[in-house]
């Protein structure tokens, strides 16, 4: 499948959250950007498809929420900034995976160090591949992928996971797309995942958007909100956000 691109070449490196702020879409700066989200997410879809058995969504910069491109750029810049992150990509790229996706702590960490005026984690903790095949769904292929990962680069932490089969363990509904499953996570900040496209762009998944994740705020997503609550406040006492992201605050929404 083909995708849209934007302007190539690497960004300078993002060190601070102005720098972050500073990507607001001007003219036709952010034209054949791609974001997928939902059906049902509170935005104006320009255009939808049917690809590879998942619908995708495709946003245009006219379409979208102004602070939805203006994160989805910077977002971007800073992975495209980060030599660690952007090799990590093309790694998970070379499997040739249908709908896969790096994210959770890969993105979500390196753009709370950011806004805290940090560079960017170092890659100790899990890397969470995501991808979705309804016709290969069984773990033994998952973790034949892990080793072959490991093989690749035997120094970081590799977790594959096929969303096709992720709904049976955590109680859910079959998922349509890896992008739909994310819907189904904890937070809406961990809910982003990105990619780098056979043009050697960055393309992201969001479908909660961007809004939490880049205005610090650490909002339980659906039934964690409520039925779930204990798992979202075990991970929060577990992995300390608060202790070592000072300015997250913690926003109490209904689920939807």
């Amino acid at each position: 499948m083909a995708r849209p691109t934007t302007s190539s070449g690497h960004a300078p490196a993002l060190q601070t959250a102005t720098d972050l702020n500073a990507y607001a879409p001007t003219g036709s700066a952010g034209r054949g950007f791609v974001v997928f989200v939902r059906a049902d997410d509170l935005l104006t879809l320009d255009e939808t498809r049917q690809s590879e058995g998942r619908i995708e969504y495709r946003l245009e910069t006219q379409s979208c929420s102004s602070s939805l491109m203006q994160y989805a750029l910077a977002l971007k810049k800073l992975m495209m900034a980060d030599p660690s992150r952007w090799a990590v990509l093309d790694i998970v790229r070379s499997l040739d995976l249908a709908d896969c996706w790096v994210g959770a702590g890969f993105v979500r960490d390196a753009v709370w160090d950011n806004l805290h005026g940090r560079m960017p984690s170092e890659l100790t903790a899990d890397i969470d591949v995501i991808w979705f095949g309804s016709d290969d769904s069984k773990a033994a292929k998952d973790r034949a992928l892990e080793a072959e990962l490991h093989r690749i680069r035997p120094d970081l932490n590799w977790s594959v996971k096929n969303q096709a089969r992720m709904n049976e363990r955590n109680g859910d509904a079959d998922y349509r797309s890896a992008t739909d499953a994310m819907c189904f996570w904890p937070e809406t900040a961990t809910a982003v995942a990105v990619r780098r496209s056979d043009q050697d762009q960055c393309e992201i998944a969001a479908p909660f958007g961007l809004d939490d994740l880049f205005e610090l705020r650490l909002t339980a997503a659906g039934r964690f909100a409520n039925e779930k609550r204990s798992v979202f406040l075990e991970r929060l006492e577990q992995k300390q956000w608060l202790q070592r992201y000072p300015k997250l605050r913690i926003i109490d929404r209904l689920s939807r």
